[in-house]
């Protein structure tokens, strides 16, 4: 049976039980279940006990049997799990969520008990159900088993009943690693100054070639010219009487021989 608790004292009981110990041990405010449908009688409050009951028994069932149904019923639950740093104190809610140091760690919690409640079904010797089935309060605490951070398994404090549930997957926020853009230099071509040649354009000036200049002819009068022509006969009659001579020399000269 269990005892129901307003949620205020449950968590002013762990505070105080963590100020006490100073870390040392887990230890958890509550009330047992001492009935019929607790797994380990009566629960246990703290890490300790609960590994002295696994071993020793729980004053009406035997340490083998705790370990048959705790560690070896499939739910995942080791002896150094329960005994390991990573199991810290929770709470399982009706709603099926499982919760630690004020941050949900799971959904879809089944717990589980000896007897049977409507909305149950049998996983080997203990019969397995949702919270809202078999919770009279609206959050009980519980050891819960947080390896790197992730819930594993819970186990009840009131009662040492066994809890699985499905984790729930936290969003870690990574850096945004930003990307400067650096500015581009960029090589701005100028303009080529090509050299165009021009046609030189040549202007054949013509030539002015001088001529000499014109001589004068010699005035001549008359009688010039009349002298002009009785020179130019003498001449013919003088070249005729000398070819005449040389052609009588020449007949002569044969009439010799």
């Amino acid at each position: 049976m269990f005892l129901k608790l307003p949620q205020k004292v449950i968590l002013a009981g762990v505070a105080i039980a963590a100020l006490l110990l100073g870390g040392a041990e887990l230890r958890a405010a509550g009330g047992r279940d001492c009935d019929a449908n607790a797994v380990v009688y009566c629960g246990a409050l703290s890490q300790a006990e609960l590994q002295e009951k696994m071993r020793a028994g729980d004053g009406r069932r035997s340490g083998a049997e705790l370990q048959g149904l705790i560690y070896n019923g499939g739910w995942g639950i080791t002896q150094a799990g329960i005994a390991s740093r990573d199991t810290v104190i929770g709470s399982v809610r009706k709603d099926g969520t499982v919760w630690v140091g004020g941050e949900m760690v799971a959904t879809g919690a089944l717990s589980s008990g000896r007897q049977f409640m409507p909305g149950s079904y049998k996983q080997g010797d203990l019969w397995v159900r949702p919270p809202s089935v078999s919770f009279r309060s609206s959050e009980l605490p519980a050891f819960v088993h947080m390896p790197d951070g992730r819930f594993r398994w819970a186990i009840i404090q009131s009662c040492g009943n066994p809890v699985r549930a499905q984790p729930v997957t936290r969003v870690v926020e990574k850096p945004v690693t930003r990307v400067v853009e650096k500015p581009v230099t960029r090589v701005v071509e100028k303009p080529v100054t090509r050299v165009v040649e021009k046609p030189v354009a040549v202007v054949q000036r013509p030539v002015v070639v001088q001529a000499p200049p014109v001589q004068p002819l010699p005035e001549t009068g008359v009688g010039e010219a009349l002298g002009m022509a009785a020179g130019t006969n003498a001449v013919y009659w003088t070249a005729r009487h000398f070819r005449r001579s040389r052609a009588s020399l020449k007949n002569a000269l044969r009439q010799h021989r």
